[in-house]
């Protein structure tokens, strides 16, 4: 019991360490990232070995703390429309649910093998926005269709497995977590991006890595997938003569 009430100790320090960005975030307003970080958290806490009735409390709380702020008015009202949207089916198609509607008629509209690369007519039309960057995945389900989504999704499927492997064969307890940490980041980015694209998540402002227009996001996932290299690279010694 000793020893448990140390590692949830350490558990409530580092998400302390955690807190201090997503407050700054919440302030901009900013829900999607905060939740991206405490994800990022929960990952390297499950490989550090916390146990998970411990992250089950904390995500408890996180439930709590949440509902508070909503019921005290702390969630901005374009933010309570993105939840609404994604929850209910009566949502005003032309306001709050028109992203996802235009969203599901492009996908919808690939079928099989897509319109064609440059032919979509809700992606070259623009009827979908921010299809560069949030929504860019109706493209890629529009003119490529199911086949060409489905590679994409599985592209992202091996750097995902490549990460995993990266993290068990690291030799030091802080490359398994800085690897834990990215292979849950761009996960969370994908499943997310994806999920409100085919509207199985509410719809939030992260890029497809890799695939969405952004310099920013760019450098931050090369960055990411450098360190997994370095990782991967230390799990010999190399003496350059």
């Amino acid at each position: 019991r000793e020893g448990e009430a140390a590692d949830f100790e350490l558990l409530t320090r580092g998400l302390a360490y955690a807190a201090v960005p997503c407050v700054l975030l919440v302030i901009q307003p900013d829900l999607g990232t905060p939740i991206l970080l405490l994800f990022v958290w929960g990952g390297m806490a499950y490989i550090f070995g916390a146990r998970l009735h411990h992250l089950g409390a904390f995500f408890f709380a996180f439930i709590m703390v949440f509902t508070a702020a909503w019921g005290f008015g702390l969630i901005r009202p374009h933010q309570k429309q993105r939840l609404t949207a994604f929850i209910s089916d009566s949502t005003n198609i032309e306001k709050e649910g028109y992203h996802l509607r235009q969203s599901l008629i492009a996908v919808g509209s690939g079928h099989l093998a897509g319109q064609g690369l440059f032919r979509g007519p809700q992606t070259q039309l623009s009827f979908v926005p921010d299809q560069e960057t949030d929504f860019i995945f109706t493209a890629v389900g529009e003119e490529l269709g199911f086949l060409g989504s489905t590679t994409v999704i599985l592209l992202f499927g091996v750097v995902l497995w490549r990460g995993l492997v990266i993290c068990a064969e690291a030799r030091t307890l802080f490359g398994q977590l800085v690897a834990a940490g990215i292979v849950v980041m761009l996960f969370f980015h994908v499943a997310a991006n994806i999920g409100m694209t085919l509207g199985m998540m509410p719809v939030k402002g992260l890029p497809l890595p890799f695939v969405s227009y952004g310099g920013s996001a760019a450098l931050t996932n090369f960055i990411a997938l450098g360190l997994l290299q370095a990782i991967y690279s230390d799990r010999r010694s190399i003496r350059f003569e």
